[in-house]
């Protein structure tokens, strides 16, 4: 059997309804239009002060990837080669000094009598007097 189907004559809808649904479009078109102005021009803003510090943001990243990229080599170059880079070579002779330096230098000596601390046994008397402060 086959489906019949059923038409029916379309809805009549209230004209206050109509002039709601028409008010509300023509609102949300316009409030974007506003809205759409006031973030062009904090964008603009935006954009002429990046503008602004573009060179010296990129000066700066420069910078950081030279750091890097001689770091990475020389990391690569310890690793692979087993040698140090004249930097590594600098801070390793201070180091060494530093250690000859310590060395001359006359170590002092504690006597044993300092270096064991003893204390006194209380006495008596001590004893009760704490015991009666409590």
């Amino acid at each position: 059997m086959a489906e019949k189907k059923i038409n029916q004559p379309p809805l009549q809808v209230s004209p206050i309804i109509k002039l709601f649904r028409w008010t509300c479009l023509i609102y949300g078109v316009v409030h974007g239009f506003i809205q759409r102005r006031e973030y062009s021009a904090i964008e603009k803003v935006i954009r002429e002060k990046e503008e602004r510090e573009r060179p010296a943001r990129e000066a700066r990243l420069a910078l950081q990837r030279k750091l890097s990229s001689e770091a990475e080599l020389r990391e690569l170059e310890r690793m692979f080669l087993g040698t140090s880079s004249s930097e590594e070579q600098n801070e390793s002779e201070t180091l060494k000094s530093e250690e000859r330096d310590e060395e001359e230098r006359p170590i002092l000596q504690v006597p044993d009598e300092e270096k064991s601390i003893k204390f006194a046994e209380p006495n008596e008397e001590e004893e009760t007097m704490e015991s009666e402060e409590c």
